[in-house]
């Protein structure tokens, strides 16, 4: 069933379910788990968000901005970040783009980590950001990624990622059992 972007109730479900999940897999698994959430559900369940906040959870909140149009938002998502952290929660913005709004954003939400699209803005970012990590994205070949890694990303994700770590799952999963069984439970 498609999502209802419109209907913040119902992305707040889905937000908070998406949450649970992600801590169970933290619980299980001892990793750090990225969880994508609404700028909506962050500013209008926070309280709903804290009482599930784990260290290893990351808030990686989307690129969709329609909120923004609301008066004190600014001054909530900067309460809401500090909650989350006083938990041991991390923040993350998703597909972060050199826009004045994007701009903003980073300096009311010191997000923990920026995620970024865009190839061509990475080194602009980058710069804009000394000293927060940035993955960068949609990386789908290996020259993606040596470029991503010139260009100051620290961490990457993207199709050839995906392939690398298709190609050494066996060898991972043998060395790390208990995930290996976690994996084919939830399949």
């Amino acid at each position: 069933m498609p999502l209802v972007f419109y209907d913040e109730a119902e992305m707040i479900r889905v937000d908070l379910a998406s949450l649970e999940y992600a801590v169970d897999l933290v619980e299980r698994t001892g990793l750090r788990i990225h969880c994508n959430m609404e700028y909506s559900t962050f500013v209008l369940a926070p309280l709903l968000i804290c009482e599930r906040i784990r260290s290893g959870i990351v808030i990686e909140l989307v690129e969709r901005h329609e909120i923004f149009g609301k008066s004190d938002i600014h001054s909530w998502i900067a309460e809401a970040a500090a909650k989350i952290r006083s938990r041991g929660g991390l923040i993350a913005m998703d597909d972060v783009t050199p826009t004045a709004l994007e701009r903003e954003l980073i300096k009311t939400l010191r997000p923990d980590i920026i995620k970024v699209e865009n190839r061509d803005a990475l080194a602009e970012i980058r710069n804009a950001v000394k000293g927060t990590p940035v993955i960068a994205e949609r990386i789908e070949t290996g020259r993606h990624a040596e470029l991503a890694r010139k260009l100051g990303a620290r961490e990457i994700q993207g199709f050839w990622c995906d392939r690398q770590a298709q190609a050494h799952a066996g060898n991972w999963m043998d060395a790390h059992a208990s995930l290996a069984k976690l994996a084919s439970s939830s399949s």
